[in-house]
């Protein structure tokens, strides 16, 4: 039985076949890139076995076969959830395969990398598979002996952005006010902060809370004028807010009400709790330290602070 390969071609998927710059080096954002293979069993075209399709991986472009990736970059075999292309023109890649390629088999990769990418410039990648026969071939590949291909793509990865607190859109809603005894209130004020057009929150992350629940991480507990200020980050996942998840309430029957929140993975969101005649313990007044990695895998840094001027009864979020 007589292997060998007809078509064997890399591209990448979405604008440009060859050549890219759509790729931030944050160790998160990935490049598909399309392997079209046309193997021939006996000159008959045949499918790819599995251990075929498996063996399909991207490598730095070389007339090395064995060659591997540069350092800071990897070929992964599925996709991940962040979304590719550059910051205001993001997009999903989808494998369609030319029309001259049709009966060729397509195996996707995917190619990121990270910060240690250095420097950021042009780098040009190859394909290679290995047959059940045992034989290796790259898209770089002349064996002497009619086999030839000669196909590459070009990535330049691109130094990863950080949000700024100044590029987002700032407002803060007076949320809920109530007296719960005669000229004393509990009052609730929540911050919003609008990530830049086409960002979402994907993961998030915070330290040096001073205290820490499933929906809320606090910056600062502070007694002052005999109320109780409490400053806090709400997690983007959390969709309802009740004065109980807050804590520190005058008395039980206020547990289950809600606090008004806007909801949506495009907002960081903070809240200042006040209550009147009455007072917190333990108190602290930290830096909380807020990150978030966004929808194209770029990791921005801020902090949460209580406005020392007003003892907690402001908050400011800032650049870490």
């Amino acid at each position: 039985m007589s292997m060998s390969l007809s078509l064997f071609t890399i591209t990448i998927i979405g604008g440009n076949e060859s050549y890219t710059s759509a790729l931030y080096a944050n160790g998160n954002q990935q490049v598909v890139v399309a392997v079209n293979v046309q193997k021939l069993v006996n000159g008959v075209p045949t499918a790819l076995s599995s251990a075929e399709a498996n063996s399909v991986t991207v490598v730095e472009y070389s007339a090395n076969i064995n060659a591997g990736l540069p350092v800071g970059w990897f070929c992964d075999t599925t996709a991940n959830r962040y979304d590719q292309g550059l910051r205001g023109s993001s997009f999903r890649a989808e494998a369609v395969a030319a029309p001259e390629l049709r009966a060729a088999d397509v195996v996707k990769r995917y190619l990121r990398c990270d910060s240690r990418v250095n420097p950021l410039q042009n780098y040009q990648f190859m394909a290679r598979i290995r047959l059940d026969d045992g034989k290796t071939y790259t898209t770089h590949f002349d064996d002497g002996g009619g086999a030839v291909f000669e196909s590459k793509i070009t990535i330049a990865p691109q130094r990863p952005y950080v949000i700024t607190v100044g590029e987002m859109a700032y407002r803060r809603d007076d949320a809920y006010n109530t007296e719960w005894q005669k000229g004393d209130y509990i009052d609730v004020d929540v911050y919003y902060w609008t990530l830049p057009s086409s960002l979402k929150i994907y993961d998030e992350s915070f330290s040096n809370a001073g205290y820490w629940g499933s929906k809320l991480y606090y910056a600062a507990a502070i007694n002052h004028d005999s109320s109780t200020r409490l400053d806090m980050a709400i997690r983007y996942t959390v969709t309802s807010l009740t004065l109980g998840d807050i804590g520190n309430l005058p008395n039980s029957g206020y547990a289950g009400t809600q606090v008004p929140l806007a909801n949506g993975a495009g907002l960081m969101r903070a809240a200042r709790y006040l209550c009147d005649s009455h007072s917190c313990s333990p108190t602290y007044d930290n830096y909380l330290y807020w990150t978030i990695t966004d929808n194209l895998g770029c990791v921005s840094r801020f902090t949460l602070k209580a406005n020392n001027s007003d003892y907690g009864n402001t908050l400011t979020l800032g650049n870490a």
